[in-house]
């Protein structure tokens, strides 16, 4: 059952105003944990690779080029639509899922705010859901978690696996280092698996899984899973051991107090865009129509979009995890997402791509060292390293220096190592 709560008792003291006006901005970092250690591999090329990329992905030429779509999304305010705190209440109950919405004036703030002034991003995130979404949706339902919680990628990363938080938090679903590692998700210097939409968004499901195991209520989940679950832990306790959010909500810290509701009224604006008369803003679908190639030896991205004749920036965006814009190398081959519209030219001048120059600054040296022959000897009575030299055919500067003797004396019984 969808309710509306009245915050209204939770506002006689000082202290909680001043909470309530502390809900402001959204953080994206979860629990605070380590922070990435950022790869000193050419590290130029790759924050320019990054930065060009994340701005292509919010540039208004990647998006459809339509004016009636973009007079929509910059209705007047005095233009949009709005609905009273009944008709929320009973949309909500339209809502064909079994996540516990709930209306209160927090929540309608930011509905306020989704439907107006970020109108932009509703219609880039309908644009964009029509990729993600579907991937989003099998995944959740497989763990058994509601179908609205697609809506959440919205919230940690605006549907953009490059984002990054000040503290580290990384891709769609924004996981810290730590918790990404204890998830499954590899992280090197050429590949970060919080930016690969599929095995991110299995993490994702499997932890928020977890979390509902846990609590027995999402938007407890949903908290623990952008505060971490000792700060959800900590807030029941402080509250004398209440079991729902909106009861432990202003023992929360500031930003998962904003949260919850921010989650909350951007799955409902997103349920309910056409009432508000948001457009869908689709992204140019040919980045979306891609294939995938075995590559098996480590090339850039640089060398590959050179060779073919593609911008560098849309092999990076089709291959997120890919977060020094290297292929690694690996022993069965790594899965290249192409543009469909290149295969044919990948693989015609897949030879061309040994020779890659850009690789001369950022591959390690790999070798094979050779360990030198050797054996022990025994030293016995009357041995002398004259002697033991010239049996070996070796110097006796030598078998001093190997086996780091400052004097000619030996004992009966020494052992000294020769390399023959």
């Amino acid at each position: 059952m969808k309710r509306f709560l009245n915050l209204t008792s939770y506002m006689k003291s000082p202290l909680i105003i001043l909470l309530v006006f502390n809900l402001l901005g959204l953080s994206k970092a979860h629990a605070q944990e380590d922070s990435i250690q950022s790869s000193d591999i050419n590290i130029d090329y790759i924050q320019a690779l990054d930065k060009k990329t994340f701005e292509l992905y919010y540039a208004e030429s990647w998006f459809l080029d339509d004016s009636l779509i973009q007079l929509a999304i910059k209705m007047p305010k005095h233009e949009i639509p709005s609905m009273t705190n009944e008709e929320i209440l009973a949309k909500m109950e339209l809502i064909p899922s079994q996540f516990p919405f709930t209306f209160n004036n927090i929540v309608q703030q930011h509905i306020d705010q989704f439907s107006s002034s970020r109108r932009l991003l509703i219609a880039q995130s309908l644009g964009l859901g029509s990729f993600y979404f579907p991937v989003f949706e099998e995944v959740l339902s497989r763990h058994d978690i509601p179908e609205v919680i697609k809506y959440l990628p919205i919230i940690e990363s605006s549907l953009n696996p490059f984002a990054k938080s000040h503290a580290g938090a990384l891709g769609l679903w924004q996981f810290m280092p730590r918790t990404g590692r204890s998830l499954g998700l590899e992280q090197n210097d050429f590949y970060d698996a919080r930016r690969d939409l599929f095995l991110a968004s299995e993490a994702a499901a499997k932890y928020l899984a977890t979390l509902y195991n846990i609590y027995n209520d999402w938007l407890l989940a949903l908290a623990a899973y952008n505060a971490g679950p000792g700060n959800v832990n900590k807030a029941i306790g402080a509250s004398g051991g209440k079991t729902s959010y909106w009861e432990i909500w202003p023992y929360l810290p500031r930003e998962t107090r904003e949260y919850v509701p921010k989650f909350t009224a951007c799955a409902f604006v997103m349920e309910y865009y056409d009432f508000y008369h948001i457009p869908v803003l689709p992204p140019k679908e040919d980045l979306f129509l891609t294939d995938t190639v075995l590559v098996k030896n480590k090339l850039s991205l640089r060398r590959i979009a050179e060779v073919i004749g593609i911008d560098s920036t849309f092999l990076q965006f089709s291959n997120p995890a890919l977060k020094s814009g290297i292929v690694p190398k690996t022993p069965e081959g790594y899965p290249l997402n192409l543009p469909i519209d290149y295969l044919g030219q990948f693989k015609a001048l897949e030879d061309s791509l040994l020779a890659d120059p850009y690789l001369a600054n950022i591959t390690a040296e790999v070798s094979e060292v050779k360990i030198p022959d050797y054996q022990v000897y025994k030293v016995k009575s009357g041995d002398t390293l004259g002697h033991i030299a010239m049996r070996y055919g070796v110097g006796v500067s030598q078998i001093k220096k190997w086996n780091s003797l400052s004097s000619d004396k030996l004992k009966i019984g020494q052992k000294l190592v020769l390399y023959i």
